[in-house]
């Protein structure tokens, strides 16, 4: 710590848990700022596996956000449940650092 201060609080605000809330275990933390803000935001993602013949995965899927602030680095789409089935639409919801607006995923 500088100076020898007082500690860093990484708020967190969500379960850690595989059978609460979504099933994560593992959260990426932001230090909490000196307005009581943590500079997590959480964003929505929603997955549409097409209907085709062959489509669908069981395959570890990760997705990265690149907005005007910077890069996510490599996020895990968590498939707690029957995720990217052919034909079905998946939501996930991923709390991670701000990355300003969106540019790419």
């Amino acid at each position: 710590l500088p100076n020898g201060g007082g500690g860093v609080t990484f708020p967190c605000g969500r379960w850690l848990s595989k059978t609460n809330d979504d099933g994560a275990i593992s959260r990426e933390l932001g230090p909490m700022g000196a307005g009581g803000n943590s500079k997590l935001t959480r964003y929505k993602v929603v997955v549409t596996t097409s209907d085709v013949r062959g489509a669908g995965t069981d395959a570890q899927v990760f997705l990265e956000l690149k907005g005007s602030g910077g890069t996510t680095g490599a996020l895990h789409l968590d498939q707690s449940q029957a995720s990217f089935e052919r034909g079905q639409t998946d939501v996930f919801e991923v709390q991670t650092r701000d990355v300003g607006e969106l540019q790419t995923l």
